[in-house]
């Protein structure tokens, strides 16, 4: 069916005129009612999923700090004793494991996943100073570890990550500055022994 001309419509009663702005006016509305729909529902399900991924989220951070609060309880009992109580390091291992998995697991927190991984590559830091045994890897342990409560119960609460605070940042330094001169020693190292070697 091809378009009316022009001087067929001034022809038409207006009665089938009516008819016909009628059943465009229906098609139109329909039409529009059809997309209305499809939006509407579209935005319900991209807000129950929303609502999921909070709820997810909200569970694993509850997960993750209660975890690192074991890992803090356990440390301060190694402190009491000699700093190397064998069953309280232990389970402060497993739990900094357990809240690891958790956060860096949480759903649409990027930010918060940066700052914990750094928070857990801090806490994991071996040898920087040589031997770090007894009671100043606990120390620096539970540090890290209180460190980490702070800024996933910030985020629990829905308040901004608080920034590093001065102890994190000066031993982020050190062990920086550490494994600089480790990777200079090894690369010293390495020159040395290519120039020992015979040709």
């Amino acid at each position: 069916m091809g378009v009316l001309p022009i001087g067929m419509i001034r022809a038409m009663s207006g009665e089938v005129k009516a008819a016909i702005i009628g059943l465009i006016g229906v098609v139109v509305g329909a039409g529009l009612s059809i997309f209305g729909a499809w939006l509407q529902q579209r935005g319900q399900t991209k807000t129950a999923r929303q609502e999921r991924l909070e709820i997810r989220g909200t569970t694993i951070g509850e997960t993750a700090l209660n975890e690192l609060i074991v890992a803090r309880n356990s440390l301060q009992v190694a402190l009491e004793g000699d700093g190397s109580t064998s069953d309280a390091l232990a389970a402060t291992r497993e739990a900094v494991g357990r809240a690891e998995t958790a956060a860096l697991t949480l759903p649409n927190v990027n930010a918060l996943h940066m700052r914990m991984a750094d928070v857990f590559k801090l806490y994991s830091a071996r040898g920087w100073v040589g031997a770090v045994r007894g009671s100043f890897r606990v120390t620096w342990q539970l540090n890290t570890t209180i460190e980490s409560i702070e800024i996933l119960a910030a985020f629990l609460r829905g308040d901004p990550l608080p920034a590093p605070s001065s102890w994190f940042v000066q031993s982020q330094r050190k062990v920086e500055e550490a494994d600089a001169t480790r990777a200079a020693r090894a690369l010293t190292a390495e020159a040395d022994r290519k120039g020992a070697a015979p040709s």
